[in-house]
C-alpha cells in the first residue's frame, strides 16, 4: 500500500531559501532510495517562511529504511540547527488511485477506469 508524506513547516524567512539549497542533495540522495516514489521539499510563493513537503513511498518498510537514511538524519539535522517555527506534516496510507480526468478531458471526483 503506497504511503504518501504531505504538509508544511515553518521556518525563519530569512533562512528558507538557504535551507531548501542546504538539503538539495540531501532530498536528492533520498529520491533514489528503493521504494521512494516522490520527495519534493518546495517554497511556499506567497509565505517566504513556508515549506510544503510531499513524499511517496512503495511501503513501509521503505519509509522505515528512509527514516535511518544518512541523507534523512542529516536534513533533519539542519532543522534541528535552525529550528523549525511549527510544523504540520502526516502520512498517509492509500489504497486507491485514479486519473483526475477522464478520456474527455473533463474532471471527475469519483475514482473511474479509463480506456
Amino acid at each position: 500500500m503506497r504511503i504518501l508524506i504531505a504538509g508544511f513547516l515553518h521556518v525563519a524567512p530569512e533562512k528558507r531559501d538557504q535551507i531548501l539549497m542546504d538539503i538539495a542533495p540531501f532530498n536528492e540522495a533520498s529520491r533514489n532510495e528503493p521504494g521512494c516514489q516522490r520527495y519534493d521539499w518546495s517554497p511556499d510563493y506567497q509565505d517566504p517562511s513556508k515549506i510544503h513537503v510531499f513524499e511517496a513511498f512503495d511501503d513501509e518498510e521503505s519509509l522505515a529504511a528512509h527514516f535511518s537514511s544518512d541523507a534523512y538524519w542529516k536534513t533533519r539535522g539542519i532543522f534541528d540547527e535552525v529550528g523549525v517555527i511549527e510544523s504540520e506534516i502526516y502520512k498517509y496510507q492509500t489504497d486507491l488511485r485514479g486519473p483526475v480526468y477522464d478520456d474527455e478531458g473533463m474532471p471527475r471526483a469519483d475514482f473511474f477506469a479509463t480506456s
